[in-house]
């Protein structure tokens, strides 16, 4: 199982919109409350996106364990 590495690529994630979301903060009211919907959005959608890539390839490496067999 690869657990490792897709929890780090979510944290390196998180990191990166953390730090878009407090450069952001800084701007005016308006943009913020704009910024903050589109990049929590995307934010969410890329971690499905990556969920969804290593569910895949958990499911393809089974198929390969039970071909072997």
């Amino acid at each position: 199982m690869h657990v490792g590495r897709p929890w780090l690529r979510i944290c390196m994630c998180c990191v990166y919109f953390l730090l878009l979301f407090l450069s952001l903060t800084f701007c005016s009211s308006i943009q913020t409350t704009v910024h903050r919907y589109f990049f929590s959005s995307s934010f969410l959608l890329l971690c499905l996106q990556i969920y969804t890539k290593d569910k895949r390839r958990n499911g393809r490496e089974k198929e390969r364990e039970l071909y072997r067999l």
